[in-house]
């Protein structure tokens, strides 16, 4: 299987970053849910690192590849989905949207 590889800016990690609120609405009764919010998990972790390491560094309009194996990218884009559904802020559905699509189309 192929790699996903997403390119994005520091203020598009930041808003990627707001679907890890989205774990705390997905109901855990089925085994795809449970799953779903595992991965998240794994995902956040490594996801916060590289925003905070951007945060300090002095590149933040730089583009960053951020590297995602073919079943992390299809679990990010169903929490993707499901973040659009309770966020609000314009900018941040916008930027999320945009990636969901992004995974659509390399994840097809």
């Amino acid at each position: 299987m192929q790699n996903i590889k997403l390119s994005v800016n520091y203020h598009h990690l930041v808003a990627l970053n707001q679907v890890w609120a989205a774990i705390e609405f997905i109901s855990t009764d089925s085994p795809k849910n449970r799953a779903v919010i595992s991965m998240a998990n794994r995902l956040a972790n490594r996801l916060l690192k590289k925003e905070m390491d951007l945060l300090y560094g002095t590149k933040k309009e730089k583009q960053h590849s951020i590297n995602l194996k073919y079943y992390e990218a299809y679990f990010l884009e169903i929490l993707m989905h499901k973040a659009l559904q309770i966020i609000h802020l314009e900018y941040t559905r916008s930027v999320l949207q945009k990636i969901a699509d992004e995974l659509n189309q390399q994840l097809a």
